[in-house]
């Protein structure tokens, strides 16, 4: 079964390219709405107004006339709906607004009305539920997804709107919906009621355990129940859609959008679509003896948009594979025979056909996320030529239905559009960097290591950079600062550093583009430079100056002047104070003995939430007494006060290889996954032994950024006698650490790895390769 990824950074390192040789559309735009009365409840909130524009030009969104004469009103998005941020109504009487929708080149104008309730109105009186309204959505469709063949919509609601790429704004809350209708929808969402499968049997009409909400300050909370209720679409792709569900946290929430739901091209162009195009561009690779039998083959790419010689197509292109075989010593190698090449059959490479294995049509998208690579089920492509001109005329059906009609004329042995020379070196690069970061990797002895990284390119919301431009790395050396103050002073440029006031050479680099398209450049850099840093650090303002010199001798300076700040330095995900929330949590303890060796009992015991999804807290101590018997001794814990706790001490919260060790509060979720997390540095546990397995705990902890979670519980707590195993040190795995997900984690081994999951990260220009990929992918058919 396929898992679902909303928010993947896959595919961002391709470059955005626009164009495409499709015929253009010549019949002029027309705007249309289905509703033209719309209302809004006293209380306020966003209000999504649908439309429709036929034949859109690109570039071109609609206008809204009106807004400007009510100040209780704004327009907040005008795509792929009209947003209305209403304002809440304190006045006895309800009040209207009248509005106009244009579109440049659309002969007609649209109007509307918002009527909005008197004061004493509300949304829902008497109800908890609390009511989200969604104004901006995304769609993807997965055909025949479901053990039965059935259709899955993954559906993004937001309150704010989603990028280009589908990622929502910071701050908003989203709503995601994994639904399952019947086979063959043909990417139109069935209206109906949904209801939640909590055992996940993707059968119609349900939604899965994978649907939930991401809040406005990061949390996810999966639902337990609840239902969906689709209505009948006034207009084609526009739904109103209510659903009543509540989480794993026990809170109600009421659900409400309307307005388009559609793809806006989504996973595939989808069945039933047909294309037609003419091609411009071209190569052919000649393989003597790749046939089953030896013949010869011709793997020829034809696209809208220039192919490199390696046939790497772009992003946002339209292709097609055509895998010609001839008899073994037919032809030189250089020309292609003429004649009418039909489709052969699976696995066949007879003379005078084209391999069904490896003929294809292929739509790379702008980011790598919705390509589609249909095959072709029956057509042919006749071949004919004058001189080094070939003409290719193609008709094919692919296995969705669709049908491709193409003619490409011109050569067919050499890139029409050959890769550009490689750039030369550059005599030198200068930077002025207009963005720095810095992250904290670790300390020791009092010696702070961080990474900056310095560039004048500009990141887009994945933290990607794309060419031209430079971005310097460096791995940087310098007194330990608790509040992550930047030491001034003059940096020496060394091979491995590790001591105050160095750059290691060894993790440091530099990649430079000198234009739009070309790939980045990496360059190590030698020893001997220097870093100037100079400025205001108790205000975070800092002036840096780098004289460096790469491993080819190229001189490199690089200026900054701004705001600088070292994140990473806290290991809590916690923003203010916590109280925890205990109630119905379990509790279980491992008994170690005099594990530490410091005369006392060594107890770890963890409070967990059942079921899962909610607060925990997971405790490591030393107690007085060493007694399993007796259970865990009372007392008033504090943090250990040297290397090993002693009697009446607790281990204060550390990681160490993706784990969890030591006291801490954490978070989890439905399916128990680690959400949040805050370790106890300092503070108090209070442990009473009420001496019949009964224990009455208090928690008044503080995290590692000076965050206060406390709380109490009182349970049963179950215990396990574990002394008799080998000893444990405080770096040792106890039974009842938490295992985190590794992408949670700083550091990590390599500070190569630990940049690309936490630093900007490098796009490249060209796609992936098509020949080798396709060629392996399909065998495994």
């Amino acid at each position: 079964m396929r898992n679902h990824v909303l928010y993947s950074a896959v595919g961002m390192a391709l470059l955005f390219l626009a164009g495409g040789c499709q015929k253009p559309v010549v019949e002029p735009p027309v705007l249309t709405m289905s509703t033209t009365e719309y209302t809004a409840p006293a209380a306020g909130g966003n209000v999504t107004v649908a439309y429709k524009v036929a034949n859109p030009v690109e570039g071109t969104t609609v206008k809204v006339v009106g807004a400007e004469k009510y100040s209780w009103v704004k327009v907040t998005g005008v795509s792929p709906n009209v947003v209305l941020a209403v304002e809440a109504n304190d006045t006895e009487a309800e009040r209207t607004a009248e509005f106009t929708l244009s579109y440049a080149g659309a002969a007609d104008k649209c109007e509307f009305t918002l009527v909005q309730a008197a004061g004493e109105g509300g949304d829902e009186p008497g109800s908890d539920a609390e009511r989200l309204e969604m104004s901006y959505s995304t769609l993807h469709v997965y055909t025949a997804e479901g053990p039965g063949g059935e259709d899955n919509y993954f559906l993004s609601f937001s309150d704010m709107p989603f990028d280009a790429d589908g990622y929502p704004s910071e701050g908003a809350t989203v709503v995601l919906f994994d639904i399952y209708a019947t086979a063959g929808t043909n990417g139109a969402l069935p209206t109906g009621t949904y209801v939640y499968d909590g055992e996940d049997s993707y059968g119609p009409m349900t939604f899965t355990s994978m649907s939930n909400i991401m809040t406005a300050e990061g949390e996810n909370v999966y639902f337990s129940e609840g239902t969906i209720e689709v209505s009948d679409p006034e207009s084609d792709g526009v739904y109103d859609l209510t659903a009543t569900v509540t989480g794993g946290n026990g809170a109600a929430y009421s659900i409400v959008y309307s307005g388009v739901i559609s793809e806006e091209g989504g996973d595939e162009p989808g069945p039933g679509t047909d294309y037609d195009f003419e091609l411009q561009y071209s190569i052919l690779q000649f393989e003597p003896g790749y046939g089953n039998n030896g013949e010869d083959n011709y793997y020829v790419v034809l696209s809208d948009k220039p192919i490199s010689e390696e046939a790497l197509t772009q992003p946002d292109s339209y292709s097609y594979t055509l895998d010609f075989y001839v008899e073994a010593g037919s032809t030189s190698g250089n020309e292609l025979p003429e004649g009418n090449w039909p489709l052969g059959a699976p696995g066949e490479t007879a003379p005078m056909t084209l391999g069904w294995d490896y003929s294809f049509f292929y739509y790379a998208s702008p980011d790598g996320w919705d390509d589609y690579v249909p095959y072709f089920s029956e057509g042919s492509v006749d071949v004919s030529r004058a001189g080094d001109v070939y003409t290719l005329e193609g008709s094919f059906t692919d296995e969705d239905g669709n049908s491709h009609h193409f003619v490409y004329s011109g050569e067919l042995f050499a890139n029409s559009e050959p890769d550009p020379e490689p750039e030369p070196t550059p005599d030198a690069i200068e930077i002025e960097a207009t963005l720095a970061t810095a992250l904290y990797y670790s300390d020791s002895d009092g010696v702070m290591n961080i990474t900056m990284q310095f560039t004048d390119m500009t990141p887009d919301a994945e933290g990607y950079v794309y060419p031209p431009g430079s971005l310097l790395q460096l791995d940087v050396y310098m007194p330990y600062n608790e509040d992550g103050r930047i030491a001034t002073g003059i940096y020496d440029v060394t091979e491995m550093g590790g001591e105050e006031y160095t750059v290691a050479t060894y993790y440091s680099s530099l990649t430079y583009s000198p234009d739009a398209n070309t790939d980045f450049s990496e360059y190590g850099l030698r020893s001997g430079g220097t870093i100037e840093i100079s400025g205001s650090p108790d205000f975070g303002l800092y002036n840096v100056t780098c004289d460096l010199v790469t491993e080819d001798g190229i001189p490199v300076k690089c200026t900054y002047e701004g705001y600088l700040e070292v994140s990473g330095m806290s290991m809590t995900t916690l923003t203010g104070d916590y109280e925890l929330d205990l109630e119905g949590a379990t509790g279980m303890a491992a008994y170690y003995g005099d594990a530490y060796g410091t005369g006392g009992a060594n107890w770890m015991f963890a409070l967990s939430s059942s079921p899962a999804g909610g607060d925990e807290v997971q405790v490591e101590l030393v107690g007085e007494a060493a007694d399993f018997e007796a259970g865990i001794p009372s007392g008033e814990y504090k943090p250990m006060a040297s290397d090993l706790p002693s009697p009446g001490e607790y281990v204060p919260g550390f990681i160490f290889d993706n784990t969890l060790y030591g006291s801490w509060y954490i978070c989890t979720d439905a399916q128990d996954n680690i959400v949040g997390y805050a370790p106890a540095i300092d503070g108090t546990v209070n442990v009473v032994n009420n001496g019949d397995g009964t224990y009455d705990i208090t928690f008044d902890c503080v995290d590692d950024a000076g965050n206060v979670w406390d709380g109490s519980w009182t349970g049963e707590i179950e215990t396990f006698d574990y002394s008799q195993e080998s000893s444990y040190s405080v770096m040792s795995a106890k039974p009842a650490g938490k295992t985190l997900d590794a992408k949670e984690l700083t550091p990590v081994e390599e500070k190569s790895e630990f940049m690309k999951s936490n630093g900007l990260k490098l796009a490249k220009v060209q796609a992936k390769p098509m020949k080798e990929s396709f060629r392996l992918s399909r065998m495994g058919r």
